[in-house]
């Protein structure tokens, strides 16, 4: 019975390996997106809050200080769904090496 049900498995698993190759790629990809945008974002965030002390130590503009504190906010949920799909691919990528290893 459990030769049986190897044989069943066989051909998924074998049409499943180059899905997981795929996934190993596109993660390494994103991952490398992902990394390369955080350092961006790590100095334009720098670049963003001088901008926002000086805004609000120099002219007291509480619409300019908003629409900095906004742009911040776009980076960081940038980054954050950039790290949800890379989590999520990692995720899919390990589903899928314990299905071809089981």
């Amino acid at each position: 019975m459990r030769f049986l049900i190897f044989l069943v498995k066989l051909p998924l698993k074998l049409i499943l390996i180059p899905v997981w190759l795929l996934l190993a790629v596109a993660g390494v990809i994103v991952s490398l997106i992902v990394g390369i945008y955080n350092f961006g974002r790590t100095i334009a965030a720098f670049i963003l809050i001088l901008l926002l002390i000086g805004v609000l130590v120099c002219y007291h503009d509480w619409i300019q200080a908003g629409i900095l504190i906004t742009l911040y906010l776009i980076l960081f949920a940038l980054l954050f769904v950039g790290t949800a799909v890379e989590v999520i691919l990692e995720e899919i990528r390990s589903r899928v090496m314990g299905f071809i290893l089981s």
